[in-house]
């Protein structure tokens, strides 16, 4: 409907200053955005404010940080899905040739507040009720910070120390009035919600040739990472008074849920890369994770897994003497795992839910666990090949590839006359296989300036 619908603006600006010398740089920016959605009364402001700076202490040591600060906030934030609380569903069961000013007034005159002015439904809410009253609220405050610093011991040896924060906290309300289509004594909601991630690693590099031949570089590293997450959600569904959007407001109690979880990774790892002539090549990697997910009240023992790779690849062009259409030509074989715990915690102990069916209510819960949960794992293989022909005008780029998924960590459903719902466990096989081709070209390239590439997969 155009006659509801307005043009969607945003507008972007921003501000920023920097500078530095010889040793030192440094970045301030400020931005701010603000939309308005097509849909009435919606859309939402952000501003963020970033810092940048890097700092060359000496010849050997230099440091980097990195701080972005963001907040983003709404009064109306629009509804989505399929459900009769969208300002869409809405629309679609308006009367096709319906004057949209029928809809402007939605209170019916005396009964502000009470009772809504519902043109030819009475099952689907007033869509200027909708954008009006029925306020979807957000405050979200974000910030992201890296502080990075890398020493040279030697034209060959470096080390690299690095951590970051990942921090957001939001607070979220809904309210719908009196007389609502779901909610005829009104409703008002909030949920706030915080969460935090903070990750730690470093890497130790060295490189230097074995023989005139053949160059090596070897790292090792390691790495902790830390998630955590809080919400509390306060439920009111009936309201007293009407147009009075607070918990002191509410016909009966206020429903509290709550919800916190944490889990870490702890991780060490090693590569090494060769190559002989610069045309023959071999990376090898390998890696161990200890995983609190895994962890059970009276066992330890899946807590780590470990998975390597192996990749080797050629440049045949450069190893024999081919006919002169041959531009380049690289084939490519590589074999790796991949592990992983998940990032649900708590499935490998018996813990309580809480219900809101009383204050400070608990119940058993909906699964059943598994103390002897193990990590997934991912293995792949793959073969490829890359060949260009005639100065690199036309060229192939194919790939076969597997990879098998085994011990997904999976919730598996039970017959609900056991007290359960499903069961927490390793199970199933996922294979993907097959073959990718690429084939480019350039059919037109002239010294003008002129080109035709052409890419066909």
């Amino acid at each position: 409907r155009k006659d509801f619908f307005d043009v969607s603006q945003t507008y972007t600006n921003s501000l920023s200053v920097s500078g530095g010398n010889a040793k030192t740089t440094a970045r301030l920016s400020f931005t701010n955005l603000t939309n308005k959605w097509i849909i009435p009364n919606t859309g939402y402001d952000r501003n963020t404010i970033a810092l940048n700076v890097s700092q060359k202490v000496n010849d050997k040591l230099s440091i980097s940080t990195k701080l972005s600060y963001n907040n983003k906030y709404s009064d109306n934030l629009p509804s989505t899905g399929y459900n009769n609380q969208t300002v869409m569903y809405n629309i679609i069961a308006l009367v096709p040739n319906a004057n949209i000013d029928w809809y402007k007034q939605y209170w019916l005159p005396g009964s502000e507040g009470l009772k809504q002015i519902r043109p030819f439904s009475n099952g689907l809410d007033n869509i200027y009720l909708s954008v009006n009253e029925m306020l979807n609220k957000s405050s979200r405050n974000q910030l992201i910070g890296t502080i990075s610093a890398t020493y040279e011991f030697t034209k060959n040896l470096n080390l690299m120390v690095r951590s970051s924060i990942d921090w957001a906290a939001e607070a979220r309300a809904q309210q719908k009035p009196k007389d609502a289509a779901r909610f005829p004594d009104g409703m008002f909601r909030t949920q706030d919600i915080d969460q935090m991630e903070t990750n730690t690693d470093f890497l130790l590099n060295y490189k230097h040739k074995i023989t005139k031949d053949i160059e090596a570089s070897y790292s090792v590293g390691g790495a902790t990472m830390m998630n955590k997450y809080k919400m509390v959600s306060l439920n009111a569904d009936k309201l007293r008074y009407p147009g009075i959007y607070t918990f002191a407001n509410v016909q009966d109690k206020v429903e509290a849920r709550s919800r916190t979880a944490e889990f870490a990774v702890n991780s060490v790892y090693a590569l090494a890369q060769f190559s002989y002539k610069n045309y023959l090549f071999l990376d090898m990697t390998s890696r161990v994770d200890w995983a609190s997910v895994l962890a059970a009240e009276f066992s330890q023992d899946n807590v780590s897994y470990f998975y390597p790779s192996v990749n080797l690849s050629g440049l045949v062009t450069e190893m024999f003497t081919l006919p002169k259409a041959f531009s380049f030509w690289k084939l490519r074989a590589s074999w790796s795992q991949v592990g992983g715990g998940g990032v649900i915690p708590y499935l490998t102990g018996y813990d309580y839910e809480p219900r809101a069916t009383y204050p400070s209510g608990m119940a058993n819960p909906l699964y059943i666990s598994n103390e002897n949960l193990k990590n997934e794992l991912s293995t792949t293989v793959e073969f490829g090949t890359d060949v260009r022909l005639f100065n690199s005008r036309l060229g192939i780029d194919a790939t076969y590839y597997r990879s098998n998924i085994t011990n997904q960590i999976l919730k598996v459903p039970l017959d609900k006359a056991t007290g359960y719902n499903y069961k927490i466990m390793n199970s199933g096989l996922v294979q993907n296989k097959g073959v990718e081709l690429a084939l480019n070209g350039t059919p037109l390239k002239s010294n003008k300036g002129l080109t035709w590439d052409m890419t066909l997969t």
